[in-house]
């Protein structure tokens, strides 16, 4: 990994990417210091992308690794999410979860 999409982890469980922190312990995402309030799955989704810069994921292996459990779930299911967090997230209009079209999506920072 590359220094620009490491994360900065105090050792605590809290990973900082440039303006936006993932505080795990306490289940809390700041960007630009303002909390940004994300359900469950959402947070789930996000520290799974946090923790793997640059590593393209299908859906299905989103919904394998978040879910985790073999129940049916709708692939849209994954662009929903995806969009709410990029609405969250987003700084100055650019999120860091990208769309790989045909593929999948990543984190990159």
């Amino acid at each position: 990994l590359g220094s620009e999409t490491a994360p900065k982890d105090n050792g605590e469980g809290v990973r900082s990417y440039g303006e936006i922190t993932i505080d795990v312990a306490c289940h809390r995402v700041t960007v630009r210091g303002k909390e940004v309030e994300l359900t469950s799955k959402e947070f789930k989704l996000l520290d799974f992308f946090s923790l793997h810069p640059s590593q393209v994921f299908s859906k299905e292996q989103l919904i394998d690794s978040v879910w985790g459990y073999s129940e049916y779930i709708d692939l849209n299911t994954i662009t929903v999410y995806v969009g709410r967090l990029r609405e969250k997230l987003a700084l100055d209009g650019e999120c860091f979860i990208k769309t790989v079209w045909g593929v999948g999506y990543k984190w990159e920072i």
